[in-house]
């Protein structure tokens, strides 16, 4: 057994990192260890990478750096997106001791152990790239992310994320049943359905996401089911009308549209037209007016115009989503986006950046406002910062704020929402 005994853990990137951070922090408890903050002095530091963007890795090699100076001795262990990519650099180039690639992640089991021996084999290497591994936590949270798909076969001109993760894949609606069964059995009272692009759900072994979105809605279970982020192509309308009049799913979607110009969809390889987004949108609004609606938008590609970023201005404003998150674009190594002009200037880029959290802000602000004198159902969450107040989040995603009631934390109580507080809080009273 491994004699180092404390454990920390740093996230970035996205929810699919988490459920695969969560399945490390599982399998940290089975051997032993006892869990610190990553801003603590800890004998193993684990970080998940990111890579989307030049920030998530200047993010990523940061936190390389800020645990060695934390501790000396410390195993600083490096899995995702970024080591995936990178190994031999961060190897090379940082105070890391181990950068898992694709093939490796999986065992940090035994690497945690200390009886994995790291493997080379580029032939294993690619067969990883074609198998699925589950992750998932049951213990200690309100919420466990689930994990039910990996890799992309997409390759949008600005992306490299398939080259990380490999091609799609996922498994089967038996085993992800099985598995939201075993969460709720544990008392966690919310999952979210999380992959790189689980609308490709089962097209490896002949399902479909609608299929398994029919066999949740089946479930006899009180666990609420939160779907990730799914691509407005593979929205199928069946889905959203399920949704609709479902007790398991929550009227939530995180749908990415990258761009509101048609021509910038069809520069950066997408699969759609803003007006199937459009579609999306109006048929969840007209079943579902309280519905909340994420957006994914990059700003300043190559090629991007400013007549190009007006045209997509103007889309977005039309239209009725809840929240935009701005991703402001950075070169990758090896995309197609490389070849393209014109080159947006970075300060161009930081400009409509801005203006797009502008107009973010005042979504949901709007979205926000609608809710008031609105009834719904929050699980409330212990805070982190307080004992007075606790903090949850609705059917629809509204984070609410209430004075604590030690009794009904990591439970599902019916709210009326009555003010809002600030640009992301409301105020509620049980009902």
């Amino acid at each position: 057994m491994h004699t180092k005994k404390t454990i920390a853990f740093y996230t970035l990137g996205c929810k699919l990192n988490y459920a695969e951070t969560m399945s490390y922090y599982a399998k940290a408890m089975q051997l032993g260890y006892s869990e610190v903050k990553f801003s603590e002095v800890a004998d193993v530091y684990v970080i998940n990478s990111c890579t989307v963007t030049s920030l998530a890795d200047k993010k990523s090699l940061h936190a390389i750096s800020e645990a060695r100076k934390l501790n000396k001795d410390a195993l600083i262990i490096v899995t995702g997106c970024y080591s995936a990519l990178n190994k031999q650099k961060i190897l090379e180039e940082t105070e890391a001791n181990i950068a898992l690639s694709l093939s490796e992640k999986n065992k940090i089991d035994q690497v945690l152990s200390g009886n994995y021996v790291i493997s080379n084999d580029n032939e294993f290497e690619q067969q990883i790239f074609k198998t699925f591994f589950p992750a998932f936590n049951t213990e200690g949270r309100t919420r466990s992310f689930l994990k039910i798909q990996d890799g992309c076969d997409y390759f949008c001109s600005y992306c490299t994320i398939p080259f990380a993760r490999g091609r799609s894949r996922s498994q089967s609606i038996a085993d992800t049943l099985n598995q939201i069964q075993e969460i709720s059995a544990s008392g966690i009272n919310e999952i979210v359905l999380t992959g790189v692009n689980i609308g490709d759900f089962g097209k490896n072994n002949g399902e479909s996401f609608l299929q398994l979105i029919e066999a949740i809605d089946n479930l006899d279970t009180k666990t609420r089911i939160r779907l990730g982020s799914i691509e407005p192509n593979l929205l199928n309308n069946k889905i959203i009308e399920i949704v609709a009049q479902s007790k398991n799913l929550m009227p939530h979607f995180h749908i990415p549209l990258q761009s509101g110009s048609n021509t910038m969809l069809k520069i950066m390889k997408r699969r759609y037209q803003r007006e199937v987004y459009a579609e999306k949108v109006s048929l969840i609004k007209s079943l579902m007016p309280h519905a909340f609606i994420g957006m994914d938008l990059i700003v300043g590609v190559a090629g991007e115009t400013e007549k190009l970023f007006n045209d997509s201005y103007d889309f977005i404003k039309s239209i009725p989503v809840s929240f935009i998150h701005v991703f402001t674009y950075s070169e990758r190594k090896g995309t197609a986006s490389l070849e393209i002009e014109p080159v947006i200037s970075k300060k161009e880029r930081k400009y409509r950046s801005k203006l797009l959290h502008k107009l973010s802000e005042k979504k949901h602000y709007d979205f926000l406002s609608s809710a008031i004198d609105t009834e719904s159902e929050v699980l409330w969450e212990h805070a982190a910062n307080t004992d007075y107040y606790m903090y949850g989040f609705t059917k629809n995603y509204i984070r609410a704020v209430h004075e604590k009631i030690p009794d009904v934390i990591n439970t599902i109580t019916r709210v009326k929402i009555v003010e809002q507080k600030d640009k992301e809080l409301m105020k509620v009273k049980l009902v």
